[in-house]
Order: C-alpha cells, then structure tokens, then sequence
C-alpha cells in the first residue's frame, strides 16, 4: 500500500469534575473521528507498478470514563474503551486494532494524603 493520510480527522474531549469535602469524581468522553480514505495498494510483491484503487472506511471510536475520590486519597476509576462497539469488518494497516467493546476498573492510593 502506498502512504495516504486520511483527509478528515477530528478528537472531541468533554469533561465535567466536581470536588466537595471528601468526595470529587471527574467524568470525560474522548472521541476520535476518521474519515473515509482511497489509496493506492500494490497487487503483485514482484511488480511495484501493478496497483490497485482500495478505499478503507471511516470510523469513530468513543472512551468513557469515571474517576472518584473517596476521602484520603482513594481514587476508583472506571472506563468502557470502544464505547459504541466499533468492529472493523476486516483488519488492515490502518484499522483500530480492537474486538470490540473492553470495560477496565482501577484502585489508587495516595499514600501522602493519607498522612496528612
């Protein structure tokens, strides 16, 4: 395959955070949009010059994720990566390398605050 970029590209991030006394949490949505891109592909390995017009499809993959803190320094975090289950339909060089839809939660300690 020859070397195009895609010609539309765009990242979104909206975030919302509020703190109180000894609770805060934190959530933020992060997209990334990519259009449609056409390109030349190479069909034979032997002959450079034989290619082929192929277009690869656009997509747009979505994160969320939630962030609390409780009390000293305990931070819970949950996110659901590939919000909208984008799956390619085949995978090439420029796909997002995913399955599908993935959940995670995650633990943190601040030991600092916890002394103080």
């Amino acid at each position: 395959m020859t070397s195009d970029t895609r010609p539309h590209t765009a990242t979104a991030r909206f975030e919302y955070g509020k703190s109180w006394k000894n609770y805060g949490f934190n959530a933020s949505l992060n997209g990334r949009f990519l259009s449609k891109v056409t390109t030349d592909e190479y069909v034979s390995i032997t002959d450079y010059e034989e290619t082929v017009k192929v277009s690869y499809p656009g997509y747009t993959i979505w994160k969320l994720s939630l962030t609390q803190s409780i009390g000293k320094g305990v931070n819970v975090t949950l996110a659901v990566d590939n919000l909208f289950n984008y799956i390619p339909s085949y995978y090439y060089n420029r796909s997002p390398s995913t399955t599908g839809t993935t959940f995670s939660a995650g633990v943190s300690l601040d030991i600092n605050r916890f002394f103080k």
